[in-house]
């Protein structure tokens, strides 16, 4: 059996900026579900890897070349306006109670006589 896991993510449009140092820069905003944050400050091999899955999507979005390595920036935010942007969060249960099902169909099956003569014999 194979798990998935499911981070909720949203790139923002490529915006001009000004870098530290007063050169142009290209930045995207990366949202995530707070409560994937929440665990990525705890755990800090998930935050290395939301940050790798951001580039990732990030470059994929834009068809941009981007660097893979990385310094976070101790802002908050980078930029003047804030784009808002959404992410759907599922909240369906991961597991489902499943109904008992009944021996008989509810239907009849339509079966060939090969079949039926078949059937005749294991009984």
């Amino acid at each position: 059996d194979m798990e998935h896991l499911r981070f909720p993510l949203s790139a923002g449009q490529p915006k001009t900026d000004m870098d530290k140092k007063g050169e142009r820069c290209v930045t995207v905003d990366c949202i995530l579900n707070t409560d994937v944050l929440t665990q990525a400050k705890a755990f800090r091999p998930l935050k290395a890897f939301l940050v790798e899955l951001c580039i990732n999507w990030v470059a994929q979005k834009t068809k941009m070349q981007l660097d893979e390595k990385f310094k976070l920036p101790k802002m908050r935010y980078k930029g003047d306006v804030i784009e808002r942007q959404n992410i759907r969060v599922d909240r369906k249960p991961l597991v489902s109670e499943v109904r008992d099902v009944p021996d008989e169909p509810a239907f009849p099956l339509i079966i060939s006589k090969l079949d039926k003569e078949k059937a005749a014999e294991r009984a």
